[in-house]
């Protein structure tokens, strides 16, 4: 619930369906992939989501709109809004963006409670301060904006730093959803799998 209002209350709204419909044809488009993982596990990222990092993300400019507008269109891809650990998470998001110049939103939010900044798709805290929030108009790191600013994005005026903003404002979204991981089996493995006898 928020502001008072149900999902219900509030979706399916006009904006997101032609969000959804924009996704619906990036995923048309065969995008996702299989790619192995650096401790040799298979990280399997269905489409429309692409691996970035240790990560399955969906990183989509040309659809913008509210905070909670771009979670729902998350929720429909059955992710969230992405969620940044450290400036390992925060690099790896820099290298995959190639065309810079528009806010990101994220899933970090104090919606519930003012001033306790949690991550939307586990209410895990959010690491404060250095070095994943910025300072761009004061000599304190954000979050400032009070009541005002309780959705966080990744702001481009400021290197791509978190910034609260007010969840209202439109920006694009990064959507996370939870990686799969498959032990890889090698050659050989299959191999004495396949011809083993059955009891």
């Amino acid at each position: 619930m928020v502001n008072g209002l149900t999902k219900a209350d509030t979706y399916p709204l006009p904006h997101v369906d032609e969000c959804m419909d924009a996704i619906g044809a990036v995923v048309g488009q065969g995008f996702g992939t299989d790619i192995s993982a650096s401790n040799s596990d298979t990280l399997t990222c269905p489409p429309p989501y692409t691996q970035v990092g240790s990560q399955c993300l969906f990183i989509e400019r040309s659809i913008s709109g509210s905070w909670e507008d771009m979670q729902y269109v998350c929720e429909q891809l059955q992710g969230n809004l992405v969620g940044l650990q450290d400036a390992n998470d925060l690099a790896d998001i820099l290298d995959h963006i190639l065309i810079k110049g528009i806010n990101f939103w994220t899933g970090a939010n104090d919606i519930d409670e003012e001033g306790v900044w949690v991550w939307v798709n586990d209410k895990s805290s959010v690491h404060m301060g250095t070095p994943l929030w910025g300072n761009k108009d004061s000599d304190y790191q954000d979050p400032q904006g009070g009541e005002d600013e309780n959705c966080a994005a990744l702001d481009k005026e400021d290197y791509y730093y978190l910034h609260d903003f007010p969840c209202n404002s439109s920006f694009s979204l990064i959507c996370r959803r939870e990686d799969i991981r498959q032990p890889s089996i090698s050659h050989d493995e299959q191999t004495v799998m396949e011809t083993e006898p059955r009891e």
